[in-house]
């Protein structure tokens, strides 16, 4: 059994780390589930910045990262507008259909408020298995679109990606690259 090169494994995850600090500090729209009392947050040296506070029913814009924070402690989840189900229709056809940068980040922060929202009784179990469904579909789909498409021109397919994907197209040419030179000995 042949396994991946632990170089590979630490470039794969540290470019993932990457796009996931990235992906922190884009703006997300919320919606208050629970009253967020008025907090103090701290950023090293600085002074603290309050933030709140904001009672059930509140929609805001705020960075991802903080929406991370609040939606662990049950006060917030993804707002609607934020959902992607327009994205996660199945599509059997062989292009590759673009998908907006941070996909996988997002939609993942959608079926994990979808979650909450369940446990809470505003969303029923059905829609959220649903939702969980049309993405795994989706992903099936779309990770054989990749494959099919990697011998498209590098700026061609890098236009159709999400930051996400753009890193195992990278790493997945790298390893071709290095099997087609083992092969044919270049």
């Amino acid at each position: 059994m042949v396994t991946v090169p632990d170089e590979i494994l630490e470039s794969f995850d540290d470019m993932l780390h990457r796009v996931e600090f990235k992906y922190g500090l884009e703006k997300i729209k919320v919606v208050v589930v629970e009253d967020i009392p008025e907090m103090m947050i701290k950023f090293n040296d600085n002074k603290p910045v309050k933030f709140g506070p904001y009672s059930k029913e509140t929609d805001l814009t705020i960075p991802v990262w903080l929406m991370k924070v609040l939606k662990d402690k049950g006060f917030v989840v993804v707002h609607r507008d934020e959902r992607m189900d327009d994205i996660l229709q199945p599509n059997s056809e062989k292009t590759l259909v673009p998908i907006s940068g941070y996909f996988y980040n997002k939609i993942l922060d959608w079926l994990d408020s979808a979650e909450k929202l369940t446990e809470k009784g505003m969303v029923s179990d059905k829609m959220a298995k649903q939702m969980r469904s049309r993405f795994l579909s989706f992903f099936d789909i779309r990770m054989k679109q990749l494959l099919n498409s990697l011998s498209l021109p590098t700026s061609t397919l890098f236009k159709s990606l999400s930051q996400e994907e753009q890193i195992i197209i990278k790493h997945v040419r790298d390893l071709v690259t290095a099997w087609e030179n083992a092969i044919f000995k270049k």
